[in-house]
């Protein structure tokens, strides 16, 4: 087996934790839900205007 080389990165290293802790998993479930909330207004937004304009 060789010695890692001076200023190569080795493998996992420095790789962030590939499990999401709970507050990622929060911080995201928000981000979607806020999307998904912006989306459901457009679309009630948009059938007032066709139901309001002739």
């Amino acid at each position: 087996m060789q010695a890692p080389r001076p200023g190569r990165r080795q493998p996992g290293m420095n790789n962030p934790s590939p499990i999401k802790t709970d507050e990622t998993r929060r911080r995201n479930a928000r981000r979607t839900a806020l999307a998904l909330a912006l989306v459901a207004a457009g679309i009630f937004v948009a059938f007032l205007l066709t139901a309001v304009l002739p």
